[in-house]
């Protein structure tokens, strides 16, 4: 477990300036920012924040340097909280009610080397600035934020400033000079001025410099020095003009000083200037995190806060059972207390088998109370496979629901004689299930409820040493008795994606949730730290089907609920369905759902999200962010766009679709390519098994193995699993895209599509259809519908009808399995291809 270190896939620094860029690709043309008459959009905005941030590095403004601002709440303020930063430098915004003693003080103390002042702080801060010892090396570059309703400006006004906001940002090509005899020598340095003495702006650079350079070579015999040292400054301008046509030069006057990062250099005294500059820095970098502000990112205070603050109000729900924050809390800390008696240590794995009731979810905190880490398991896994996982994740205890209680020791008794890491286990009891009879817990240490009522309601839960410690392991869907894939996450991406996924779901307050997602299913796509984030209510229900949960729905007036796409499908197939009394929340991950689908559910009344992510990830990382214009589109349209994965969530660092050289694919909705990952919430790795992890995380970022397109407005949306590509005739087809068109089909209950062999095209699609009950379609009417809603490539040639798909323990549809037996099919011989189609179609 030590092994796996933070790697350049999940150890992205946090930084809300990635939020900008996500803005605009979701709210583009949508407005930003609005002052009287101005109105931005978020695509204007973003483009203005680059573009000054680009200026402001032509004005040699680095990593660290400080960059002031002394304006009000003025879009240009609101702008550069992004260009600032963007640029590398430090952002210092200061109050405007400063007089100008003060004012001084503070430029000078945080030695800013630029600073935006608007026009109603002109006065104030040139007063500030002629406060500074004549000596003083820290004198800033000023910049002008404009403002016609202020004042109209004079030409006097900009005399002491290098520029206009405006003007920085357009990058307009413009020369300062003396309206008076010139009286300084002029140094021209990188295309910059660098003197403030300036009193008109010309417009028009190009024509000015022709009509400048004409009179210097009249006037040469009589200015003849002055002359030659001009002819030599225009001379290297034109040369370089050439050379940055694309940006364009910023406006420059003359001046007997030169201007270098951030300092006046004159001859003799450099080099102390430059020392200088490095004790800045220096004394920036010893402001370094102390024990005040690098607690460990984790979820698990979430709960404290709930018990303070939403003490008395429910928590759990179970059939009869109810437990508020408080309660819930005191048990968590009981159970971490009683199981750091039994010799839980830091470091050791925790195992649950158990459905989704209130054990299930108090242990997401108390395990990891008691510095454990904890392993929640797939129920419906079979003996040898959970064997597997259990010596595999060297369990040091086990919670067992009485219902999983054969199944966990008839797996134990397929560990090898020897094995040293046989685990404790401890009963979870439910007189739901059934009454246990004095040997039903021979094998078992203690019971749930007996362990707690040991347990100090004072416990003090051990926080972890560093927010990259291990917090869950999580076997994937792909795990098997030979090959276990178990995922280990921090506390650091545990929190980061409970956070993500209650901003991005826009999950408020005392939410009610009712568990429809298995909490064994990537810990719930870490909802459970996320309810006790908001102080909500967890409907817990051990089993259920679409009438329990429509009645759960109406009983508990549930607002939020988390969806595979077969339990979608599912509720829209119930025949006693009816529209729902409110409005209900739902967030459906897993596998790319299809449209028709989206539409049949939401037609019920659900508010359908779509995310995407893996175990790898922990949880949801893109989720198909809705534009409000969406709204007016038609239901079938408003479901294609919906079934499309999206964006990456805010927190997420980047989320991108790569060939096989690793390059960014087209934004045009038909290049595929693989989709690579990068944030906090990526796995630390698979555990003992460093080179499935190599392979999968590297070049920075964690390959997903998913297939997908980026779209034009940016929107990501996964075609199929790299091992379910079908490459018919030379063409590679998404089984997702055919799947789609067969869930439009009115009979069509659940449908997936594979590979069968082909003797003419290689391989060609395959579909296995299960239909709703009382319908009845042929196979020739199932193609005849594909037909006509796709291309001819694409079309299956081949439709097996099956009372029921077989899934995954997970609920997905298990396609290993339908390859096996479309390949037992044999291939389809040559003489039946032009029955059909040509590849050529």
């Amino acid at each position: 477990m030590e092994e796996l270190k933070p790697s350049a896939a999940n150890s992205s620094p946090l930084t809300p300036l990635g939020f900008l860029d996500r803005a605009a690709t979701v709210y583009g043309d949508t407005p930003s920012v609005i002052h009287d008459a101005v109105t931005f959009t978020w695509s204007q905005t973003r483009r203005r924040c680059l573009q000054l941030a680009s200026a402001l590095s032509s004005l040699k403004i680095y990593r660290g340097d400080v960059v002031s601002v002394v304006a009000p709440n003025i879009p240009a303020t609101y702008e550069l909280h992004f260009a600032v930063p963007f640029a590398g430098a430090i952002l210092n915004i200061i109050n405007t009610r400063l007089r100008a003693r003060t004012l001084s003080a503070v430029l000078r103390h945080a030695e800013s080397k630029l600073v935006f002042v608007d026009i109603a702080s002109r006065d104030v801060v040139l007063e500030a600035l002629s406060l500074f010892p004549e000596n003083n090396p820290h004198r800033p570059i000023l910049i002008l934020i404009e403002d016609d309703e202020v004042e109209h400006l004079t030409p006097s006004s900009t005399v002491h400033f290098e520029d206009t906001y405006e003007g920085l940002i357009s990058n307009d090509i413009g020369i300062y000079f003396k309206r008076s005899v010139r009286e300084t020598m002029i140094i021209l340095n990188n295309m910059k001025n660098y003197q403030s003495n300036i009193n008109t702006l010309h417009p028009n650079l190009m024509l000015l410099v022709k009509f400048i350079f004409l009179t210097l070579l009249i006037l040469l015999f009589t200015y003849c020095l002055r002359m030659l040292l001009l002819i030599y400054i225009f001379s290297y301008f034109n040369f370089n003009f050439l050379q940055w046509n694309t940006i364009l030069p910023r406006p420059f006057v003359f001046s007997d000083k030169l201007y270098f990062h951030g300092i006046f250099f004159n001859a003799g005294h450099s080099s102390s200037l430059i020392k200088k500059k490095k004790q800045l820095i220096e004394r920036m970098e010893e402001l370094k995190p102390s024990a005040a502000n690098s607690s460990p990112l984790t979820p698990l205070g979430f709960l404290d806060r709930a018990a303070t603050v939403y003490g008395d109000t429910p928590s759990v729900i179970h059939d009869a059972v109810t437990f508020t924050w408080s309660q819930t809390r005191r048990r968590c800390l009981q159970l971490a207390s009683a199981l750091s008696s039994l010799k839980i240590y830091r470091g050791d794995v925790v195992s649950v088998v158990a459905p989704n009731i209130p054990a299930t979810y108090e242990l997401h905190f108390a395990v990891p109370f008691a510095g454990a880490i904890l392993n929640i398991i797939n129920t419906r896994l079979r003996a040898r496979t959970l064997s597997a996982v259990l010596r595999h994740a060297e369990s040091k205890l086990v919670f067992v629901d009485i219902a999983s209680r054969d199944v966990v020791l008839e797996a134990l008794s397929l560990f090898p004689e020897n094995n040293p890491h046989r685990p404790i286990l401890i009963l979870i009891e439910d007189d739901e299930v059934e009454h246990l009879t004095p040997s039903s817990t021979v094998h078992f240490e203690d019971t749930y409820e007996g362990l707690i009522s040991k347990g100090d309601p004072n416990f003090k839960w051990l926080y972890p040493n560093s927010e990259w410690d291990p917090l869950r392991l999580n076997y994937t869907s792909g795990t098997t008795s030979s090959s276990p894939q178990g995922v280990v996450h921090s506390h650091r991406g545990t929190f980061v994606i409970t956070v993500d996924s209650l901003m991005d779901w826009e999950v408020p307050k005392q939410a009610v949730f009712l568990w429809t997602l298995a909490m064994f299913h990537v810990n719930g796509w870490c909802f459970p730290w996320g309810i006790a984030a908001v102080g909500g209510t967890n409907i817990c229900v051990r089993k259920f089907d679409a009438p329990i949960v429509f009645s759960l729905i109406t009983s508990h007036r549930v607002t939020h609920m988390c969806a595979s796409p077969v339990l979608l499908n599912m509720l829209t197939n119930t025949p006693d369905n009816k529209p729902l009394e409110n409005p209900v929340h739902i967030l459906t991950a897993g596998a790319p759902p299809p449209p028709a689908v989206i539409q049949r559910t939401e037609s019920l009344g659900f508010i359908v999200s779509h995310g995407y992510g893996l175990t790898e990830t922990g949880g949801v990382v893109v989720s198909c962010a809705w534009k409000r214009k969406w709204n007016r589109f038609p239901a079938a349209e408003r479901a294609r766009l919906k079934a499309r994965q999206g964006v990456r969530t805010c927190l997420m660092t980047e989320v991108d679709v790569v060939t096989s050289a690793g390059e960014s694919v087209k934004h045009d909705g038909v290049t595929l390519g693989e989709v690579v990952i990068r944030g906090s919430c990526v796995m630390l790795g698979y555990l003992k098994d460093p080179e499935r992890t190599k392979n999968r995380l590297k070049n920075g970022y964690f390959y997903t193995g998913d297939v997908g397109v980026i779209h034009e407005d940016g929107y990501l949306e996964i075609k199929d699993r790299l091992s379910d590509v079908i490459t018919t005739g030379g063409k590679n087809l998404s089984s997702v895209e055919v799947e789609s068109v067969l869930y439009m089909h009115p009979a069509v209950k659940e449908a997936a599509v594979v590979a069968r062999p082909d003797e003419y095209c290689g391989q060609t699609p395959c579909a296995f259809v299960s239909l709703k009950e009382g319908l009845v379609v042929t196979e020739e009417e199932i193609i005849e519908h594909c037909r006509k809603n796709m291309a001819t490539y694409m079309v299956p040639k081949t439709v097996a009808f099956r009372e029921e798909l077989p899934k995954s323990s997970t609920g997905k549809i298990k396609k290993t399995v339908l390859r096996q037996i479309a390949q037992e099919m044999g291939s389809i011989p040559y003489q039946n291809v032009n029955n059909n189609y040509s590849i050529l179609s």
